[in-house]
């Protein structure tokens, strides 16, 4: 029988949260009230807690602190009971290698559960090589599907140019990094200050950085209650912001973005502009206020590979959570060991890339006038009268050839002459000097 066919008894099962705060979590909304069992939120527990009777699957994105991971290890161990780990945005090097607060190995290296929701193709590959084959499913962030609905902006050329600056919740996780986000931001902030126009439009800077950062850096706008990010993004033409899934979320947009990194580690999830130096602030704005075509398509590659959006990230998580119930209650009543098929999810295109609309050759080179030339009719003639010149290429080539050779020769023939007419005025000079010396001496005799 067909994994998907298998019958989903909904009685006496329930989905049980491993989180206290998912009622009011981004991750989980829009997509839990969907499930095709009942929802539990677990509020309460500490690391002997054990999943009801009732369990039909366990789903966390806390993967990393001592209580969650005792519970999700035991859980593991008795392979009967299916766990779904979320990931809560993209991945980023500190978070995985450099945060103090996390255990070393706890970043899904490997993972302690049976599947991993993936937000884009490029995790999926990333969470893979840390020994998880088999346990990653490219599903989406369900909290951004209504970007697959929106269509992507067209960018002004002319009137306010606004760039928006932001920053991540936790945009540092020890002192050094707290150093160099400063050094990044602050360098955007000169820059604004000293520039009053970009590209000859006026600049507007709209900034949502943490609380710390508007204060010392006295970027105005800092508000208790933010207006909702969706908001603003409608409202500026670029984005500049430190490592963040906002990143993802404005490219979708079709907003130029470059990222604010002065910590010179690996971009594990990369956009087509970096902010890598002081240097570069002031040719990345100039660059954001008018993008080249082919930075555009490079974003959009980028973005297409960092975040899955060609179907519904919530109906991909609906369909994962229960075939994965699915599973383990064949499991049961075959009385074995859980195990999951190494894909659940289809691939939203089999796995294959496929070409992004700013591929066309007139939008990637737009200072070429062959690919600007829509007129068929002309460019076929001109293409004829060009193949007809090219057949009278051979001819030409072996005459230019043979008029190269007696050049040569030529050249050649000068040059022997030029030596031996060296050689004869050295020879003279050679006997000046000689009759010199010898008059010179018939003198004082």
């Amino acid at each position: 029988m067909p994994l998907r066919d298998y019958p989903l008894n909904m009685e006496n099962l329930k989905a049980y949260i491993l989180f206290p705060g998912a009622a009011k979590n981004p991750l989980y909304a829009g997509w839990l009230d969907d499930l095709a069992l009942p929802v539990e939120i677990v509020k309460d527990y500490n690391t002997d807690w054990n999943p009801p009777a009732d369990a039909g699957i366990l789903i966390t994105h806390s993967h990393y602190r001592w209580e969650e991971l005792s519970i999700l290890r035991r859980v593991k161990q008795q392979e009967s009971l299916p766990i779904l780990i979320l990931v809560d945005g993209i991945l980023e090097y500190r978070n995985s290698f450099q945060h103090p607060d996390l255990t070393d190995g706890s970043m899904f290296q490997p993972l302690v559960g049976h599947k991993l929701a993936c937000i884009g193709d490029s995790q999926v590959r990333w969470t893979e090589a840390w020994g998880n084959t088999g346990k990653c499913e490219l599903v989406g962030l369900p909290r951004l599907d209504y970007l697959a609905d929106v269509p992507k902006r067209d960018l002004a050329k002319t009137g306010p140019f606004r760039v928006l600056v932001a920053s991540a919740r936790t945009p540092w996780f020890d002192d050094k990094q707290r150093e160099l986000t400063y050094a990044a931001l602050t360098a955007v902030k000169k820059f604004t200050d000293e520039n009053a126009t970009v590209q000859g439009r006026p600049l507007e800077m709209v900034w949502r950085m943490a609380e710390e950062l508007h204060l010392n850096l006295r970027a105005p706008g800092f508000a208790a209650r933010p207006e909702p990010i969706r908001k603003i993004l409608d409202e500026v033409d670029a984005v500049i912001t430190t490592p963040s899934t906002l990143q993802l979320e404005a490219a979708a947009l079709g907003l130029p973005v470059a990222v604010a990194d002065f910590h010179n580690n690996p971009q594990m999830t990369p956009m087509a502009w970096t902010i890598s130096h002081e240097g570069e602030v002031a040719p990345v704005i100039t660059e954001l206020a008018n993008p080249p075509s082919s930075k555009c398509f490079i974003q959009d590659v980028l973005l297409n590979d960092s975040l899955q959006l060609r179907q519904p990230a919530a109906e991909r998580m609906g369909e994962l959570v229960s075939v994965m119930v699915r599973e383990a209650q064949q499991a049961r009543r075959q009385n074995r060991a859980l195990h999951l098929p190494d894909r659940i999810l289809p691939h939203p295109t089999h796995g294959f890339v496929k070409e992004q609309p700013g591929a066309a050759r007139q939008a990637l080179f737009p200072d070429n006038p062959i690919f600007a030339n829509e007129e068929v009719a002309n460019l076929q003639t001109e293409l004829a009268a060009a193949v007809a010149e090219m057949g009278n290429y051979p001819e030409k080539y072996f005459q230019q050839r043979s008029m190269n050779q007696r050049l040569r020769g030529y050249i050649n023939w000068l040059r022997l002459l030029i030596r031996n007419r060296a050689a004869t005025i050295e020879e003279l000079s050679s006997n000046l000097q000689h009759l010199q010396a010898s008059d010179g001496k018939n003198k004082d005799a």
